[in-house]
């Protein structure tokens, strides 16, 4: 509210003269040629006052100068047809201070409402970030469409200048917090890169690059969780459409040992390593006491059904790979290891990734001779030893 005083023009006139030219000096502002709805007239015997409302845009940066974030919202909300700012860079200013005061809950929220790029967001939580993953990337944190552009604020300058020490429990509620940040994030982008996909190519380039580093927090965020999410990174890695970056996630994953071993199998199948995948699935390796490893019968039935995958897949390269390490299954169970060939159903608790096993192998036709000889060549590696 600003407040004039107009005591010293109304010494000469009557009170009726002093508001006839007071309104046409505030009708002479206004470019509708009428008095200002905002104006409040004072007048006494012995002078007067002219009480004028400030600019919604101007009330809403005194707020945030004062810090009174949740005012400045509701302010946007209830006069949004005079508020000609953003009202994503007020959500984003409160979402960073509420990061200092370390209410991540909150935090998250409010970016979520701003549209704050993932980038910028992974940046403040190097603690589970994996190292130098935005450069890698070549992505900033006003890229894309998420991107809301803006000064560095004040609060996001004291947000990345005090950044704070997360460890073990605290390390675990910033995790959990931040998690439904990305969720929620990679759904969004999910939708634009659907809708972009045969518009604009740059952009959707760039929301690819978003969802890479979307993904690869995902699954770093999961497993800082108390108790980690393991199925939900498991079900992420399944996704053909998922973009995690391999060598940022496989050493994080193979830190877990054997509890960790089926995400990582399923990382490296994703990004068609089967090689590797290979070289670890060995029971030594896949296998353990501890709680959410796998035991023998666990490790026999999921590598019979990859090297099922691997055969039936039509690759050559892969039919070579099923056949070099069927052997180690026949000789632990001559089920499984002719059910690689075959085609059998290997129940797996929780699978629900039925095998597609070709029409001519199912009838009897040329599918069927080639598993028969593959069969035979299988006994006769198993039985030379």
């Amino acid at each position: 509210m600003n407040v004039t005083d107009i005591s010293p023009a109304l010494k000469p006139l009557s009170k009726l003269d002093a508001m006839r030219n007071m309104s046409n000096q505030t009708r002479s502002r206004n470019s509708g040629g009428t008095p200002s709805l905002d104006d409040l007239f004072c007048l006494g015997d012995t002078g007067g006052f002219v009480l004028r409302m400030t600019s919604v845009d101007d009330q809403v940066q005194n707020l945030l100068d004062s810090a009174q974030y949740e005012d400045a919202l509701a302010l946007c909300a209830s006069s949004a047809r005079k508020f000609h700012g953003d009202s994503r860079l007020v959500e984003e200013r409160y979402a960073y201070a509420l990061y200092s005061r370390g209410d991540f809950e909150g935090a998250s929220q409010h970016w979520l409402n701003a549209e704050t790029a993932p980038q910028a967001v992974a940046d403040l939580f190097p603690s589970i970030r994996p190292p130098e993953l935005s450069t890698r990337l070549g992505l900033r944190s006003d890229d894309g469409e998420f991107a809301v552009l803006e000064t560095v604020s004040r609060e996001k300058h004291h947000a990345l200048s005090s950044m704070p020490l997360l460890r073990g429990a605290s390390l675990s509620r910033a995790a959990a917090a931040i998690a439904s940040f990305f969720e929620i994030t990679r759904r969004r982008l999910n939708a634009r890169s659907s809708e972009g996909s045969m518009l604009d190519y740059k952009n959707t380039e760039t929301v690819c690059d978003q969802l890479a580093l979307v993904d690869t927090m995902l699954i770093a965020v999961w497993l800082q969780c108390s108790p980690p999410r393991i199925k939900d990174v498991v079900a992420l890695l399944r996704d053909p459409g998922q973009r995690c970056e391999l060598e940022y996630i496989a050493p994080l994953l193979a830190a877990g040992g054997a509890v960790y071993a089926e995400p990582l199998l399923w990382l490296y199948r994703s990004k068609h390593a089967h090689q590797r995948a290979l070289a670890l699935l060995v029971e030594t390796r896949c296998c353990g006491d501890v709680n959410g490893a796998w035991d023998r019968v666990q490790f026999l039935r999921w590598k019979t059904r990859y090297l099922q995958w691997l055969w039936f897949s039509g690759d050559q390269r892969n039919t070579n790979l099923a056949l070099e390490h069927a052997p180690s299954v026949f000789a632990a169970s001559p089920a499984l290891g002719l059910a690689v060939f075959t085609g059998t159903l290997v129940d797996i608790q929780g699978d629900e990734d039925p095998l597609e096993v070709p029409l001519s192998v199912r009838t009897g036709g040329a599918g069927a001779v080639q598993c028969v000889k593959a069969t035979t060549t299988l006994l006769v590696v198993v039985f030379s030893f």
